[in-house]
């Protein structure tokens, strides 16, 4: 079974045809995968008032809604809506753990796809993209690109990050990065946009989903959970061959009960990161790796 490993400048540029045949440049349809933001929430004289809400630190005092103010004893301010370009801000998770793939794709494989699908998206409706690559030593940012043309000075550091991913690297494994690297994107003041997390979501703790909470205020945001087929499916205990191209290893996984232990745990993450993402207001995408990333997307869209 071939399993894609890596990717490139030129399969990600291929992907324009992908998104034309998901019909995905029609902001009714976008809707229905990532929320679209035709119309964004801004503090600022809109066209019609989108909700009432506390008063935070840096709202702007003239938007205070005294009536609501004065019933609740506590400052309330107006949010307005308007039409709007959203910048859209792709952050992907590039880490020696999203090497991993038992089917179709490894995660890594399927984190850069999904990238170079939604800046596709973000370009055909005419909106500003930029990435935030990271793997388990640092993260680097990219220019903000609004034409097609431009989408290969996107794509080739994400093809970097990507094909210096090895079964045999040396880099030890950094959950913390994940954490670290939402931070600086916070840091960059996302507003009125839409913010795309990409990852396995390993190594996100408490600061973690308090970030995302904070950001989702400021923006909108996605997270896409990139799972494998081991995450639901864990082999029955025996002797298995792990095997990547000039490299294999024999591992035993033991009895059935610890096998059964294992599986419901890797499950219960999955179900974790998702429940916590409702919490935090963001929208929850799951995709895995043992099916084709365009019939799961069509899925999503047909919700």
């Amino acid at each position: 079974m071939t399993v894609d490993l890596y990717t490139d400048v030129d399969r990600l540029m291929a992907l324009q045809a992908e998104v034309l045949g998901l019909g995905l440049t029609s902001r009714e349809r976008l809707r229905s995968l990532l929320q679209g933001r035709s119309r964004t929430r801004i503090r600022g004289n809109g066209l019609d008032i989108d909700e009432v809400r506390p008063y935070q630190w840096g709202d702007d005092p003239r938007h205070i809604d005294w009536k609501m103010t004065a019933r609740l004893q506590k400052p309330h301010v107006k949010l307005f809506t308007e039409e709007r370009e959203t910048p859209m801000v792709i952050l992907v998770d590039q880490r020696q753990d999203m090497f991993l793939g038992t089917r179709l794709m490894t995660k890594s494989y399927a984190a850069a796809t999904l990238a170079g699908l939604f800046a596709w998206v973000a370009t055909l409706l005419g909106e500003k993209v930029e990435m935030l690559i990271f793997d388990d030593q640092g993260i680097t940012p990219t220019s903000a690109v609004s034409r097609a043309a431009q989408l290969p000075e996107l794509f080739m550091p994400l093809v970097r990050y990507n094909q210096r991913l090895r079964a045999n690297n040396d880099v030890p494994s950094n959950p913390q990065q994940l954490v670290d690297a939402l931070a600086w994107t916070e840091q960059r003041a996302l507003s009125n946009g839409q913010l795309v997390v990409i990852s396995d979501f390993i190594g996100l703790d408490d600061s973690g989903w308090l970030l995302l909470e904070r950001m989702n205020q400021r923006s909108s945001v996605i997270a896409v959970t990139v799972h494998d087929f081991l995450d639901e499916h864990w082999p029955e205990s025996g002797q298995y061959l792990l095997c990547e191209p000039g490299n294999q290893a024999e591992f035993d996984l033991g009895n059935k009960k610890t096998n059964q232990t294992l599986q419901k745990q890797r499950q219960q993450r999955l179900q974790t990161v998702d429940d916590h993402m409702v919490r935090c207001g963001a929208l929850s995408l799951q995709v895995n790796t043992s099916e084709p990333l365009m019939i799961q997307l069509s899925r999503h869209l047909s919700v």
